[in-house]
């Protein structure tokens, strides 16, 4: 069989992936495309169909981490706000407190009168 050349453009990222495993590998970047390329035409069309399924899995599996790890981050925004609210709560629990402590302890002044009367009648 007559071998046939095989030209692909890809961006710089894919190729040094494709070198990196090549090497990892001790092939040549040819013998590993070549290999890969062999792979995907051997595949049948049910070990296709599951490879999408498991990919359509792995795709679901990290759209509902992501949806956790909002999830987290909203949870620990509400107990911050939470803390902040019940501080808040003791701050004004406490200054309502000191106000009404004041409000007990204060008398109105007694009438120019009710004070003479004080001074001079005996109780």
């Amino acid at each position: 069989m007559k071998n046939k050349a095989l030209t692909i453009r890809v961006d710089e990222d894919l190729y040094s992936q494709a070198v990196e495993m090549a090497n990892q590998q001790q092939q040549t970047l040819t013998d590993f495309l070549r290999q890969a390329v062999q792979s995907e035409c051997n595949q049948t069309q049910s070990e296709r169909n599951q490879t999408q399924s498991e990919r359509n899995h792995e795709a679901e599996i990290a759209w509902y981490q992501s949806q956790l790890d909002q999830a987290a981050v909203e949870r620990q925004r509400n107990q911050d706000i939470l803390l902040a609210n019940e501080a808040i709560m003791k701050s004004i629990t406490n200054l309502a407190e000191s106000q009404r402590l004041q409000l007990e302890e204060y008398r109105p002044p007694r009438r120019f009168l009710e004070r003479l009367r004080a001074v001079f009648v005996p109780d």
